[in-house]
């Protein structure tokens, strides 16, 4: 039994890649939930949760006796394999989680909503109470009609420059800035731009910090 190889399935799938399921506009962060994997997962550890109990029913020491040490690899090998899979189904849980918690919403679109084929059932629930939540603190704290006019989908750290210099990694086209002036966002291109101005555009991942080259 190759035991610890459908956590460490579950930890890779973590890792972003170029082969990441996506929506038509390529920008959904986030891979199908591996469910066939994680119940996997779940029963290794059960089976491994059984090897330990009958190991301590049936090799148990005598009161007052210590437990033989012909014994003790085996209870820490199941021991050491249940932390180790518990560990990765968090970290997998964990990685998800925050990706519906950080999704944004997408360029030409209306909907921050990951599509459902993508989650679990429970993933499901949770982007839709996540997202109840978020339109009401949304107009909690936005518009002429909220306490503060605060965008919550901006950063919450201020930025340390008001001018960032950016290079396109997907074409956005021509875009209005704040000051009413166009900028034209083709592919490989670098600009220097307000802060504010393309701050959600690299969140999303259309642009870049592009640190040492000159724009053109």
């Amino acid at each position: 039994m190759n035991f610890g190889q459908r956590g460490r399935d579950l930890v890779l799938d973590c890792q972003s890649g170029s082969d990441l399921s996506t929506s038509q506009d390529d920008q959904i962060c986030i891979k199908p939930y591996k469910d066939e994997a994680v119940r996997g997962c779940l029963e290794e550890i059960t089976w491994h949760m059984d090897e330990l109990d009958h190991l301590a029913e049936s090799c148990g020491p005598a009161e007052g006796e210590k437990l033989r040490l012909e014994v003790r690899p085996a209870l820490l090998l199941h021991d050491t394999a249940i932390r180790r899979n518990k560990r990765c189904l968090l970290a997998y849980t964990n990685h998800r989680v925050n990706s519906i918690r950080h999704h944004k919403t997408l360029a030409g679109t209306s909907s921050s909503m990951i599509p459902t084929n993508l989650l679990s059932e429970a993933e499901s629930e949770f982007q839709q109470a996540f997202e109840q939540l978020r339109c009401q603190q949304s107009e909690l704290y936005m518009g002429e009609s909220g306490l503060l006019s605060i965008d919550l989908s901006r950063s919450r750290m201020p930025p340390t420059q008001t001018m960032i210099q950016v290079r396109v990694k997907k074409s956005l086209g021509s875009i209005v800035l704040a000051d009413s002036s166009t900028v034209n966002l083709e592919a490989g291109t670098v600009h220097f731009l307000p802060t504010t101005d393309v701050e959600e555009f690299i969140q999303q991942g259309y642009l870049e910090i592009a640190e040492g080259e000159e724009a053109f």
